[in-house]
């Protein structure tokens, strides 16, 4: 059982854009790198309740999409197809054990972005594979409230 969300809950967060040398996919795959923060440029996220339907709507306003109508990377999930989606392979660890996702559970998030060009698949997924993992309750309870999730860069070139 959820309980239901207080009205116009919302929450702002900012992060340093980050430059890393050698690759960020050092990183991943454990080799050597170097990450360093990048002056006043930050990313910011603003995430908010909405009480239309039980959807993700994450809107990347940096990120024009690869459609070629100028609107940015967007999409909008229900809670309802992430749970199906998600039920077809294996679960996405709790926030208490993280764990990077799996290739099944990309493809089953992939499943629910169709007919989006792969750039934008590709920069969706990491917003939706952690609201599944952060926000499992949202996703399996029936909530009767949505989650909007915008993205901005803040001058950091993308």
């Amino acid at each position: 059982m959820f309980l239901e969300p207080l009205h116009d809950a919302s929450a702002v967060a900012s992060a340093p854009g980050k430059l890393i040398l050698f690759g960020e996919h050092a990183c991943v795959y454990g080799h050597t790198a170097v990450a360093a923060a990048i002056s006043d440029l930050r990313i910011i996220v603003q995430a908010s309740l909405h009480y239309d339907s039980p959807t993700l709507y994450a809107v990347l306003h940096d990120l024009p999409s690869a459609t070629g109508s100028g609107d940015p990377v967007a999409a909008r999930v229900h809670f309802h197809a992430l749970a199906a989606a998600l039920s077809t392979c294996e679960a996405i660890s709790p926030l208490m054990e993280p764990a990077p996702p799996t290739v099944a559970q990309i493809e089953c998030l992939s499943s629910l972005l169709p007919g989006m060009p792969e750039v934008d698949r590709s920069a969706l997924l990491p917003l939706l594979f952690l609201c599944a993992a952060l926000l499992p309750q949202l996703v399996t309870s029936g909530a009767t409230f949505g989650v909007h999730v915008h993205v901005r860069s803040a001058d950091l070139p993308l």
